[in-house]
């Protein structure tokens, strides 16, 4: 193989400053067009559910510039196409996990292919939900019974979820799914139950930042607001030990409420 010594640049002609050796020509290193080139899958996105993809490629238009595109750097069975600043990409292999796009450019100088270093970049495909926890919804910390209407759910899901939908029992309807509000995850919320005493159940589900969806998942709760509120102890107080046979308990409570006492002996 011929040797090439390094060529002068060429202010006039920019796509002649980048030299490559040109398989096709079977010759030493020629001129081929300038880099670098700017590409973007999803606009630049880190990940993605989907093994179709946008590209966005920057460079610097000519009127015989062409690129190729693959998953791998010998480009099997891609063949070269007009330059397009914009276009779209479906991955052969459609398996989860990190995904290369390679591009190459050429440009034909005196009826020969001149053609550019190859370029690539990344981006993780994920189609994996984010992991629901069981239980994955506690209203008020697992009670069973709670006695205002305003509840504070707890969340535990894994796997980055980044929003969630919400909904009452009754407004739970696969039909109207897709009309739920999506907000942005927060493992503690605030909630109101819907009216009337009874069992209540709260639904909710989840996708990640590419759109990966949960199943819906839900928790339940009786809400009766005539029931008495908790019983207020004082004395003896949280915590204390006594030691005696006669045991005097002293607080206050609302008619109805029931207080259980238990009495364990010192060990």
């Amino acid at each position: 193989m011929s040797t090439n010594t390094s060529p002068s640049i060429d202010s006039e002609n920019p796509f002649n400053n980048s030299f490559y050796f040109s398989p096709e020509n079977g010759g030493p290193l020629v001129p081929g067009p300038l880099g670098p080139f700017v590409i973007l899958i999803n606009g630049g996105a880190e990940k993605t559910n989907s093994s179709l993809v946008d590209l966005s490629l920057n460079a610097e238009s000519e009127p015989t510039l062409e690129m190729i595109i693959f998953e791998n750097d010998f480009f099997s069975t891609a063949t070269w196409q007009p330059y397009q600043s914009s276009t779209t990409y479906q991955f052969i292999d459609t398996s989860d996990g990190v995904k290369t796009i390679y591009v190459k450019f050429r440009i034909t100088v005196d009826s020969a292919f001149r053609e550019s270093e190859i370029y690539n970049t990344t981006i993780t495909k994920s189609t994996k939900a984010p992991t629901l926890v069981d239980p994955s919804i506690l209203i008020n910390n697992g009670s069973p019974f709670t006695r205002e209407s305003t509840v504070t759910l707890l969340f535990n899901v894994l796997d980055d979820p980044t929003e969630m939908q919400i909904v009452n029992e009754i407004d739970y309807n696969p039909l109207t799914f897709d009309s739920l509000v999506w907000i942005s995850y927060q493992q503690e919320l605030s909630w109101i139950l819907s009216s009337g005493n009874g069992n209540k159940r709260v639904y909710a589900r989840f996708k990640d930042e590419v759109g990966n969806t949960t199943i819906f998942t839900s928790a339940a709760i009786v809400y009766n607001q005539d029931l008495p509120r908790a019983p207020v102890i004082t004395t003896p107080t949280r915590g204390s030990v006594v030691n005696q046979r006669v045991i005097r308990v002293e607080g206050t409570a609302e008619p109805g409420a029931l207080v259980t006492v238990t009495v364990r002996p010192l060990r």
